[in-house]
This record gives structure tokens, sequence and C-alpha cells, in this order.
């Protein structure tokens, strides 16, 4: 006869997804063994002696299973540091190298300094290194609700910038918000001011009228109007020429139509028809 020896399974195998990681991000990390594991499942304890990462001390493989997954976080660090990553489940021992950098945000420009509400304009993070295999999530932040801004920016693994949108919204004052872009306790800012729409023009369909006649004019701002719209006042500097005292914009939109009247005379007369909105008039 021959006895045969039936001993349990062991650790097999630790794969990290990534062993290259930015502080901040995570990776999953697959416990392998080198068969099923028995009745009541294995527990395997983790270790890592510099505290660089975060992970559950003991992950479980259940009975009839052969591997786990185990979510590890990278802290967040001043300095590049690489560790080992130990497992042991009574019997055997494995250990997988782990790598967690800092990110440097070396650079946040904007494209613009200031906007007219409603416009957007891009922002741009530039780093001091490449990003590593995890790449790098930024925390993006207005300190003003007129300001959008996306709440996170992923730079790619090996890249060193990546940029955003940065939207608006119409305003009723000049707005100025502070964009942050954070990674850790590293941080830099720029700011944006955001200014009402202001009036661009007035327009009229043509240039002269016979008396009695009506035309169409256009009074044009240089972005949309805020909530509660905006009135222009119209005057003429002849009364021959007979517009409505005001026209109204409404919210969100960037132009207002009005008609004006060429009254009846004997001789050939001429005026200007002037638009003011706040302390800025234009005329035609």
């Amino acid at each position: 006869s021959t006895d045969i020896l039936v001993v349990p399974c062991t650790l097999s195998a630790l794969l990290p997804e990534i062993n290259d990681l930015a502080a901040g991000a995570s990776t999953w990390v697959v416990v392998r063994l080198t068969g099923v594991a028995g009745p009541g499942g294995v527990d395997i304890t983790l270790t890592e002696a510099s505290g660089s990462f975060t992970f559950p001390s003991v992950v479980h493989i259940a009975e009839g299973q052969d591997s786990t997954g185990v979510e590890v976080h990278a802290a967040n660090v001043s300095v590049r540091k690489s560790v080992l990553l130990h497992a042991s489940d009574g019997h055997s021992q494995l250990a997988v190298p782990l790598t967690v950098s800092p990110v440097d945000v070396a650079l946040l420009s904007l494209s613009a300094t200031s906007v007219t509400g409603g416009a957007s304009a891009t922002g741009m993070i530039t780093l001091g290194a490449p990003a590593p295999g995890s790449g790098a999530e930024l925390r993006i932040s207005s300190n003003q609700g007129a300001v959008n801004v996306p709440a996170v920016v992923y730079v790619p693994a090996g890249a060193t910038s990546a940029s955003f949108v940065i939207g608006s919204t119409p305003v009723q004052q000049k707005v100025t918000a502070t964009i942050t872009a954070t990674a850790g306790a590293l941080a830099k800012s720029r700011t944006l001011t955001v200014n009402p729409a202001a009036l661009a023009s007035v327009k009229l369909q043509q240039s002269s009228m016979t008396g009695g006649a009506v035309q169409q004019g256009t009074v044009l701002l240089t972005g949309v109007a805020p909530t509660g719209g905006l009135s222009v006042v119209l005057s003429s500097s002849n009364p021959a020429i007979q517009a409505p005292k005001e026209v109204f914009i409404p919210a969100g939109a960037a132009s207002g139509v009005f008609s004006i009247q060429a009254g009846v005379v004997a001789t050939k007369t001429s005026g200007l028809l002037v638009a003011q909105l706040g302390t800025l008039k234009k005329s035609t």
C-alpha cells in the first residue's frame, strides 16, 4: 500500500493591481492560495511596518475559494516611500513591494482672469513630477457658487498635467472666486472674476426712415442676463424718433428687441437713439 499525504493549501501569490501609487490613491490586491480553502476557510494576516498604507489587518478566504481581494489605500506622504506588504497564513509568508509618492502640485493656471457671467474658462493643473502608476487625483474647489468646477481632476499615470472646465453663472454684480487644487497637504489657488453682463451695442435695421414708418431695433449684451432679467433704458435725442422708455431682456437671454417709429416731419431731420445700462451708454 501507499501512504497519501494531504497537506493544507498555503499562500501562493500576493498580486497588487498597481505597485506605484500616488498619495491618497488605492489599489486592489489579490491574495491567492495554492488550492481551495478547506472547512472554515483561511484567515490571512496583512502587515506593513511604515504606516504608509492602510488596509484590513485580516482578510478571509472562504471555504471552497482559492483567493480574495483587499483594497489597500496609500496615505498622504511628504516624501516617496517604498515598503513591503506582508501576508501570512500562519504557515507561510509572502511579501510584495509597494511605493507611495507625494503629489506635487507645481502650478494651477487659468485661461482667463475674468469672464462674463455664463461664460467658461479652462483650468490647468501641472505636477512637479509625472503621476505614478495609479495616476493622481486632485480635489478642486471654488469658494463662490457663481463659479463651478469639477470636484476631482485626474492626472493619468506618467502625465504631468490635466485640464478642466470652469463654468460660471450670470451675476447681478461682480464676484471674485478663489479656485483651489489640493493634493494631500499641498494646494495651489488662483482667482477668477465673474462680471455681470454689460451693454454691448444698440442696432437698427436701417439708418434712415420715412416719416410715419416703423422699424425694429436690437439691444445686445456682452453676456446673458442674470436671474430677474435686465432693463435697458432707451432715449432719443430727437422727438421725431419715438422709442419705448426701456427694453427688457429676460434671464438667460443676451439681447432684446424693440420698435421705433418716425414722426411725420416737414424737413429732413436726424437724431441719436441711446441705450443705457447702469452707467454705460451706447448709441446709433
